[in-house]
């Protein structure tokens, strides 16, 4: 299954990537805050940080990693602890960017080979 979305989306107007980040960053914030509220032990604020930077590139990837921090603060009334992950958030958006760039989601089965490997791993352990 060849993915030729990566190439047609990154392409597209400034406006286009713009909308794409806002929403993208109003997800990930609505997510999180989802997530704090069901009581999930888990950061889900960088799931749609991965998604643009997979579909529009590394430089959108990383604002949306950087504005999802701001919202999420601005959510919760400055706290000034999450600050700090918005290096992280980020450099989910630089890493998910370079590795599509590289060629590394070219096509669905290859973006998901590692997670099968593991699953294999622990399959053949126990």
């Amino acid at each position: 299954m060849n993915l030729k979305i990566f190439k047609y989306l990154k392409n597209k107007s400034k406006l286009t990537i713009s909308l794409a980040i806002i929403i993208s960053v109003i997800l990930n914030g609505l997510i999180n805050l989802a997530g704090d509220t069901l009581g999930i032990p888990l950061f889900l604020d960088s799931i749609f940080t991965a998604v643009t930077a997979a579909l529009f590139g590394i430089i959108p990837g990383i604002l949306t990693g950087l504005f999802t921090n701001i919202f999420q603060e601005i959510l919760r009334g400055f706290p000034m602890y999450l600050y700090p992950f918005a290096v992280v958030n980020m450099a989910t958006g630089l890493l998910v960017g370079l590795l599509v760039k590289k060629g590394y989601f070219k096509t669905f089965e290859f973006a998901m080979s590692p997670a099968y490997r593991k699953v294999t791993i622990v399959k053949q352990n126990f």
